[in-house]
């Protein structure tokens, strides 16, 4: 793909799964991408660096994302592609009046996001240096040693979003973990009841059953009681409430947004070393 540069710019997401799971994407391909959470560092970053493409949420927590269009439509840059969950007739004639050169739409599809991205590439940019995404290459996973154990782990992970399911279900796997996943606490808590995790990652904010149910639900089974549970959120700044809220409930700890690879996997082995896993 030529000099290495930014290839790929991802900014203003206003979702950070959403951006988290793009770059994860475009990175595990080969591409070369960064991201921005705020319109204004995407501007910035935009009008400064040398990218191929240009990705831009469209409602962002500081400037409209037809707003930075117009803004960069005055300027030469590379082609400006919208994410956007578009609902009301008329907004892909308005999103490409204002400057876009087409849209992704929300919620993400894991499975065709890449190729979608490379038909907006320029001719000659199209190429990623991987055909098959690499499984560690993003998070930097540290592999495991072959286990001893006549299987390997079991970690749940519980989120209603699929995007973050995917995201740590890829990350888990790639580090040596057997993975299953639930999209909802109720269906959660079933599957800890038949699979006996040796772990469980769970999702705090869950419409109808949210977190803390899960620990309800999960708890009211005796044999899960010992299963380590890490809660995670999207959120900047849990209250101290919240946090021994859910350390009252059960849980082992609380994560932030984006994870960091190393720090989940020292959670983890920290867990599983305690011996507090269920064996089958």
């Amino acid at each position: 793909m030529g000099e290495p540069r930014e290839t790929l710019k991802n900014f203003g997401h206003s979702w950070p799964a959403n951006l988290e799971l793009m770059l994860y994407l475009l990175r595990a391909y080969g591409f070369e991408a960064t991201g921005c959470q705020t319109g204004a560092d995407g501007m910035e970053k935009a009008q400064t660096c040398d990218f191929d493409l240009i990705l831009c949420d469209i409602q962002l927590p500081d400037i409209d994302g037809v707003e930075i269009a117009r803004a960069l439509k005055l300027d030469r840059r590379p082609p400006l592609v919208a994410v956007t969950a578009l609902a009301m007739i008329g907004d892909r004639d308005r999103l490409l009046a204002a400057g876009f050169d087409g849209y992704i739409s929300k919620p993400i599809d894991p499975k065709a996001f890449v190729e979608t991205v490379k038909g907006f590439l320029p001719e000659g940019k199209r190429l990623a240096t991987r055909t098959v995404p690499d499984s560690s290459g993003v998070a930097a996973v540290p592999q495991r040693p072959q286990q001893t154990l006549a299987r390997p782990e079991i970690i749940l992970v519980v989120d209603d979003l699929d995007s973050n399911r995917y995201l740590l279900q890829t990350f888990l796997k790639s580090a040596g973990f057997q993975v299953i996943e639930a999209g909802s606490a109720k269906e959660g808590a079933k599957k800890a009841a038949e699979a006996r995790p040796h772990m469980i990652i769970c999702d705090v904010n869950m419409p109808l059953e949210d977190g803390e149910k899960f620990l309800v639900l999960l708890k009211a089974h005796p044999e899960m009681a010992a299963v380590p549970v890490l809660m995670v959120t999207s959120s900047d700044n849990p209250t101290q409430q919240t946090k021994e809220r859910l350390r009252n409930a059960g849980a082992v700890g609380l994560l932030t947004r984006p994870i960091e690879s190393a720090v989940l996997l020292q959670l983890i082995e920290k867990e599983l070393a305690k011996g507090k896993g269920i064996e089958a």
